[in-house]
């Protein structure tokens, strides 16, 4: 069956970057939430790691460009910023991201991954652990309030490219299990399951994932992978696919 996209002008233009952007968040602040109309605000990141922050509310006007002294450019594929919740990370250099607090944009804390240089990073579905895949083919998990390291898994090949963490409350709230899906290495997407148990105490590499499955569905490796309320969306250079789950990834990983 055939369908028609209608193509609307756009309500604003923005353009406060020279170079091309690489990461768009929007941020609604928990004291609009409760109006009729809430506004949000709009980060945008570019190649160069230049960070602006736009206010809906002033009409999209620049409100902060923080500072970016010595941040570096991120690999082809890496994002710049990532948003989980009310904080964001940051790529600072090939081997740290900064964490910072929303919607005022204060720094937290920092990341460091011990080996590899940082080629993905993202929030998971909570937004309190922050995923960091890297050249060596190491997915790290780390606990955003106090960067600590809470898992290390070796997927075996690498680099690692795209990773996303589902909910361990909204999958599973009485076992404690969350699905995991990375791309590393290959136009393979692989989904496995974690235990909230395994990232507690310290940290040790580790190969084993429960309960894994691969998929190929890319032409080259995705570079997003996004839970939605019935699925995945997996993203590549050239293709993006939509996974449904009868009833949720919660009832996939049953």
């Amino acid at each position: 069956h055939g369908c028609s996209i209608h193509i609307k002008q756009p309500q604003r233009q923005v353009r406060h970057h020279i170079a091309p952007l690489r990461s768009l968040h929007f941020f609604i602040p928990a004291s609009n939430r409760g109006t009729p109309t809430p506004t949000a605000i709009v980060l945008t990141a570019d190649t160069t790691g230049s960070v602006v922050i736009h206010d809906e509310l002033r009409d999209f006007q620049i409100t902060n460009c923080p500072d970016s002294a010595g941040a570096a450019s991120p690999p082809a594929g890496c994002p710049v910023l990532q948003r989980g919740g009310s904080q964001c990370a940051r790529y600072a250099d090939s081997q740290h991201l900064l964490l910072f607090t929303l919607p005022g944009f204060r720094y937290v804390g920092k990341i460091r991954i011990p080996t590899g240089d940082i080629t993905t990073f993202d929030f998971a579905y909570d937004g309190d652990h922050v995923l960091v895949g890297s050249s060596d083919g190491h997915l790290r998990i780390f606990l955003a309030a106090t960067q600590a390291l809470v898992m290390d898994l070796n997927l075996l090949s690498k680099p690692v490219t795209a990773a996303s963490l589902g909910s361990f409350t909204v999958a599973h709230p009485f076992t404690g299990r969350a699905m995991l899906v990375t791309c590393s290495g290959n136009t393979l997407v692989t989904a496995s399951v974690l235990a909230l148990q395994d990232m507690q105490g310290p940290a040790r590499p580790t190969v084993h994932r429960a309960g894994e499955q691969t998929f190929l569905a890319h032409a080259s490796p995705a570079f997003l992978l996004r839970f939605t309320p019935d699925g995945l969306l997996s993203v590549s250079p050239s293709e993006a696919v939509l996974w449904s789950a009868p009833g949720g990834y919660a009832a996939a990983m049953a």
